[in-house]
């Protein structure tokens, strides 16, 4: 385990193959410097894939989520912006698919109300996780956030 900043990671250029983020980039405001690092450290054809919120085509509006307490700290981008700027980092995209809708990969707890809730386990790390979690849910199904999954090649 290295610790670090993902602006300015520890490691030498091209010193992997593959580079996975989860939930990372929506914390980080300068995204153009994360996509850049990632990409300086992988090796010519390496792969970076990810799983990260976007924003959707309207504001979003229920907060707190599990990464923005406020409209303010919320540092999403659209899908679109961020293959962009995947590009403009020297990465040629393999997959790149809204996965919004897709079923839940972890089981998941249901709220009162129905409403899939996040594993207990989050809730040691994240104050008010089920409200955050109803927020993320609402906001999803109503198009105000948008997950992502994708896979893309260094050039």
């Amino acid at each position: 385990m290295h610790q670090g900043s993902a602006l300015d990671m520890p490691f030498a250029d091209a010193s992997f193959d593959v580079a996975w983020m989860q939930n990372v980039g929506m914390n980080i405001a300068d995204k153009r410097k994360l996509y850049g690092e990632c990409h300086r450290v992988l090796k010519r054809d390496g792969r970076f894939a990810f799983q990260e919120m976007v924003s959707g085509k309207a504001v979003a509006s229920y907060f707190p989520l599990p990464w923005a307490a406020q409209a303010a700290d919320n540092l999403l981008v659209s899908s679109d912006e961020m293959r962009a700027l995947l590009a403009d980092s020297g990465f040629i995209v393999d997959y790149f698919e809204d996965v919004s809708d897709a079923p839940l990969p972890l089981p998941a707890i249901g709220t009162p109300e129905g409403l899939p809730q996040a594993p207990l386990s989050l809730s040691v790390y994240v104050d008010n996780l089920a409200q955050k979690a109803e927020n993320a849910t609402r906001s999803v199904q109503e198009g105000q956030i948008r997950l992502f999954r994708g896979v893309f090649r260094a050039k």
